[in-house]
């Protein structure tokens, strides 16, 4: 009788290979995400070595397989091998529960092996386990520490964009293979990470500058243009904290997964030191440039926004008042910056008039997500028709606050012809009503501030409101 012929094994690598991140730091930021005060407990667990310290996160952390950002490409390759009969087996240093519990998500693997506690299945250690197996085999990998692995395999299979090490590879063995061989744009995908369109919600430090009519004082608008900056830069050390704190809940989101890093564009030390380098670039040049005032006022915001995605946002209210604070916080740092008074009729048009679009976000949410658990906040089904109503209401509340201000003895100080400012309250009217009307009939973005960038209509009203300044002057 005759043997069916065994076609070689194909050994793949789990980390940067399998998946396009690395499942260390995705446990790491799960369990410090659970308990941040838990750091210190790591530090003595890493100088047991770092089998030991994988073994000890993949116990109490329960990495989600299913979350995890595979790529693809590589997963039909490899299913397609093992139609063909090659045997196909998921070699890493992974440690064995995270292993395990992928090669049970997809399904197509004959065998794992893995790092176990005690062993470091890495490098060396790696090619001695596969060579006790079979002294033939392919190998699936994507970094220099795969090259020890590779010296021994009869075929190669080379994924990502490394010309240095492909160049290596070819004194080493064939390439059978290269999966997504293109380079990746990683100037625009850390861009995206830092999220710079919502910059634009910094444009509120300008306004006190504005209002108080100190349009000519090139110094006001340099300093301001600088706590912008500061400002942007501090935004987006937050956005990439936030980021990297949500990969499993992102991943799940039906937009949010497109981000870099949850898609896995952008590796999790990168934009470690990216947020870290941001916030520090961001401190010192307010220290530098800013009133120590406006600095303070900084360091709350970080503080304000990093409760906020730690725990804040799943708080039913609490989440929207606060993101209705940080806007009025952006306005009262721009008066502190150039040492004006905040007057208390802007405080009052920007709180109603921001928590009225804080509200426009969860209702879109709620118009959205089947599975609201997605989300991260409290909300549930029912609360859509109090949402819509009460921020509609707040919106109209914010308009009517800017009629009151006309009869205001002071507009007689500041305007010559405060009529004109109508045309400003009935641009704002417009606009407000027209944003809840279109989250109505369901074409509203996730976001109502990168509605408002790509919104022609948005750009009319700031337009017209300038105008009524002007004129009213």
């Amino acid at each position: 009788m005759a043997h069916q012929k065994v076609e070689t094994p194909v050994y793949v690598d789990l980390d940067g290979t399998l998946i396009k991140t690395d499942s260390l730091w995705e446990s790491i930021l799960i369990f410090l995400r659970r308990a941040p005060w838990r750091l210190f407990q790591l530090i003595p667990i890493l100088f047991r070595g770092r089998s030991q310290f994988k073994h000890y996160l993949a116990s109490r952390v329960g990495l989600r397989a299913a979350s995890l950002p595979y790529r693809q490409s590589l997963v039909e390759t490899l299913s397609r091998y093992k139609q063909r009969g090659h045997p196909v087996y998921l070699a890493t240093a992974a440690d064995r529960a995270i292993a395990n519990a992928v090669a049970e998500y997809l399904g197509i693997f004959d065998g794992v092996l893995s790092s176990d506690g005690s062993h470091n299945l890495k490098g060396r250690a790696k090619a001695d386990e596969i060579r006790k197996q079979t002294p033939e085999f392919i190998y699936v990998g994507d970094h220099q520490a795969d090259l020890t692995v590779w010296q021994y395999a009869k075929q190669a299979i080379l994924v990502g964009n490394h010309p240095g090490l492909r160049r290596k590879l070819e004194r080493l063995t064939p390439i059978a293979l290269e999966l997504d061989p293109l380079p990746t744009n990683q100037l625009k995908h850390t861009l995206r990470a830092m999220r710079l369109y919502q910059w634009s919600k910094n444009a509120l430090l300008f306004l006190p500058l504005v209002l108080a009519h100190r349009w000519q004082n090139l110094q006001d608008w340099f300093t301001v243009g600088v706590a912008f900056l500061v400002w942007g830069f501090m935004a987006s050390a937050i956005y990439l904290g936030n980021d990297l704190m949500d990969l499993e809940s992102d991943r799940q989101h039906p937009s949010k997964r497109h981000r870099p890093l949850a898609a896995g564009d952008l590796s999790i030390p990168f934009a470690i030191l990216l947020s870290v380098g941001l916030a520090i670039t961001s401190v010192v040049t307010s220290v530098v440039f800013l009133p120590e005032s406006f600095t303070l006022m900084l360091g709350c915001y970080a503080l304000v926004t990093s409760a906020y995605s730690l725990g804040l946002k799943r708080l039913v209210m609490v989440d929207v008042f606060v993101l209705a604070f940080l806007y009025c916080w952006r306005i009262a740092a721009g008066a502190v910056a150039i040492d004006v008074k905040v007057s208390f009729w802007l405080l009052a048009f920007s709180s109603c008039f921001f928590l009225s679009l804080a509200l426009v976000k969860r209702a879109k949410e709620l118009q959205t997500l089947q599975d609201l658990s997605l989300s991260g906040r409290g909300y549930q089904k029912i609360d859509q028709s109090f949402i819509e109503t009460l921020g509609l209401g707040l919106g109209l509340a914010s308009v009517i606050i800017l009629m009151l201000y006309t009869q205001n003895p002071m507009v007689q100080i500041l305007y010559r012809h405060p009529d004109w400012l109508w045309i400003a309250i009935f641009a704002v009217l417009t606009w407000i009503t027209r944003v809840w009307f279109l989250l109505h009939r369901g074409q509203m973005d996730d976001d109502p501030i990168s509605f408002a960038i790509r919104d022609p209509l948005s750009y009319i009203t700031i337009g017209l409101c300038g105008l009524a300044g002007y004129l009213a002057r």
